[in-house]
């Protein structure tokens, strides 16, 4: 497979004239070519679900006004043993070699400001934990069972709270732009980046070195890489089978953790309520 093949695969961009005007970007992201063995299920003719609590949801019978989007940090603080509760998420291990990228490379780090874990060896390898920053908010859904036990198991796997469904129109490119383009508005930010995909799930050891090899392939579309581990997930959550949106609004961090979007009626009319 050559590059121009390879691209095409891992990655499909849009930056229509509409979304220039409203300064959203939005990107697929597919990983699933990165390493061989390595799979998701999703497919462009599925439909997504999401699963909330009734009065969560745009479309249920106690239809919300409020669209609820965490930031990384938020999915370890839920007061929750379900699993959509997760301690790790943004947050992955690498080992980088100080003897070949040296000192500048420490230096960089600490500029960026990440949290830093480390352990040095004779002055060759750095372990280093990364933790995301708080300028990137999760969207989770799920990629539809269609059955309706099967949804009823993965809603209640995900969360035994949860007693509403709504299906996602597709293609999620539209709710993707809608979420930039919402949140752009609401909260004054002069541009909104969105990242779109099904998750990959991996045993933990497997984890580090999948990231690592993701963002040496996608190194020529940045900011795509810097935003890969929310799209790499523990095996214990394959169940969800999520599809994110990642709403990336860069040099504005959101200090409570989360927002509240206001649901537009271009936004509301993606969802539509499952009985």
């Amino acid at each position: 497979m050559n590059k121009r093949e390879l691209e095409n695969n891992i990655i499909e961009y849009i930056l229509t004239g509409e979304e220039s005007n409203n300064l959203v970007i939005e990107q697929y992201v597919d990983l699933k070519w990165v390493m061989r063995g390595v799979r998701h299920s999703y497919s462009n003719y599925d439909t997504l679900i999401k699963y909330s609590k009734k009065e969560h949801s745009p479309v249920s019978s106690k239809p919300s006004d409020l669209l609820y989007l965490g930031t990384p940090d938020s999915y370890g603080d839920l007061n929750t043993d379900a699993l959509v509760r997760d301690d790790s998420e943004g947050i992955f291990p690498e080992e980088l070699d100080w003897k070949n990228q040296g000192c500048e490379q420490m230096e960089d780090l600490k500029r960026r400001f990440m949290q830093i874990s480390s352990a040095v060896h004779g002055n060759l390898k750095l372990n280093v934990t990364w933790k995301l920053p708080n300028h990137y908010l999760l969207f989770c859904t799920s990629i539809d069972p269609v059955l309706n036990d099967k949804r009823q198991e993965q809603m209640r796997l995900t969360n035994p709270c949860y007693n509403s469904m709504a299906s996602i129109a597709n293609p999620p490119t539209s709710l993707a732009k809608q979420l930039g383009i919402d949140l752009r508005k609401q909260s004054e930010i002069y541009f909104a980046m969105v990242f779109h995909g099904p998750v990959i799930y991996l045993d933990e050891d497997k984890t580090s070195e999948f990231i690592v090899r993701s963002r040496e392939k996608l190194s020529y579309t940045f900011p795509t890489t810097a935003c890969i581990p929310l799209f790499v997930k523990n095996k214990k959550y394959q169940v969800q089978q999520e599809y994110r949106f990642v709403v990336s609004t860069p040099f504005y961090r959101h200090s409570a953790n989360h927002i509240l979007l206001n649901v537009s009626d271009d936004l509301r009319k993606l969802f539509t309520f499952v009985k």
